[in-house]
């Protein structure tokens, strides 16, 4: 039987994504007035959101992989913020290093948690 659980991470991550997308490629007089943050404040929101989006695709993967979805879902977050961040430079705003590396931390975090906690279950269903 299959679990329900898994079409829920099937249909939010790519709500998630679409907010997401929406979100990376407003234009900056548009950005500027819908979060009025500073510019540290902003480059922190990165990851938060990139550790999200590991977190659903870690969720979602198993319907479409079987081995190596940690990876996976980590290089996945990076490589669509690499896109988001290149894209940007085409709605008025600036692709950054910065922004980059604060996805990349996100979706590392994330994925060495899960993973730490999967290996902890594991250990623990042996003993």
């Amino acid at each position: 039987m299959e679990n329900p659980r898994r079409k829920i991470w099937l249909c939010l991550t790519p709500c998630y994504l679409l907010v997401l997308t929406i979100l990376s490629l407003l234009p900056a007089s548009e950005m500027q007035e819908v979060f009025s943050l500073t510019e540290l404040l902003a480059n922190l929101a990165h990851i938060p959101a990139y550790g999200i989006l590991a977190f659903l695709l870690i969720k979602m993967l198993p319907q479409f992989v079987s081995n190596g979805i940690h990876p996976l879902a980590f290089l996945m977050s990076v490589l669509y913020g690499g896109v988001m961040e290149i894209l940007q430079g085409f709605t008025g705003r600036e692709p950054s290093w910065m922004d980059m590396g604060s996805n990349a931390i996100g979706a590392l975090i994330v994925v060495l948690l899960i993973q730490g906690q999967e290996r902890k279950m594991s250990v623990s269903k042996i003993f």
